[in-house]
């Protein structure tokens, strides 16, 4: 099986541990004559480079990173201009590598990859590596982590309430007005996520208890696969 990892970020450009798991897995898959191939944002490194016997294409993308550490706001992966642009270098990249099956392993690339897939013909997965495909805030399943999220009232009166009093330093009408928008954007996006999800032909979780969150959230068939490491 020939399978494509689509993510927002991967190496050198590392700000967590999905990096890491990704391409752990990848090497591991190549080791047993599953050739994986990484398609990725390129954020000031190499196009094209192989590691490890794992292909990785970089596509140009708008904005460079410094340091690789560093991390882009959600607005820059969340955008038609985005999904167009990714779906373009998808579709290529699944024709030039004879793809079997397309891996979304980070929420935002569920939107293309979905779009991709089913013009293809071809199936998608995506691996959910946290809850934003469920709240952005999530401070609903921090109370209550089995528990359903909050609705549209509870998340302006509960969610948002605590993020901003916890969050925002200079409190006034403008950062208020400015706030509501970004929460009204991440209610959005969520539910957009959500959407495509349920589009996918399989969901992935790291554990039991993520499994046990997104159950009680609409998704009863997640597949537990847990993150793999190379230890030294």
């Amino acid at each position: 099986m020939r399978i494509l990892n689509l993510t927002d970020y991967f190496f050198p450009f590392v700000h967590g541990g999905a990096e890491t798991s990704i391409f752990e897995m990848a090497k591991a898959l190549s080791r047993r004559k599953h050739p994986v191939f990484i398609l990725t944002p390129n954020y000031g490194s190499l196009a094209d480079e192989t590691i490890d016997g794992v292909v990785i294409h970089r596509y140009p993308f708008l904005t460079k990173l410094s340091p690789p550490s560093s991390q882009l706001t959600t607005a820059w992966h969340f955008n038609p201009i985005y999904w167009i642009t990714v779906s373009l270098e998808l579709i290529n990249a699944v024709h030039r590598h004879k793809v079997d099956i397309i891996h979304c392993q980070s929420a935002t690339t569920v939107i293309p990859g979905v779009v991709a897939g089913k013009l293809l013909g071809i199936p998608t997965v995506v691996t959910f590596r946290d809850n934003q495909v469920l709240c952005n805030y999530g401070f609903c399943l921090t109370n209550n982590q089995f528990g359903k999220t909050c609705n549209l009232l509870d998340y302006f009166i509960k969610d948002f309430r605590h993020y901003y009093n916890e969050k925002i330093e200079n409190k006034n009408l403008l950062s208020i007005l400015i706030q509501l928008f970004f929460a009204c954007q991440g209610r959005v996006r969520a539910k957009s996520l959500r959407f495509f999800a349920h589009l996918c032909d399989a969901r992935i979780v790291s554990s039991s208890a993520q499994k046990k969150t997104f159950k009680a959230n609409g998704f009863p068939d997640t597949q537990v696969i847990s993150n793999i490491y190379h230890f030294p």
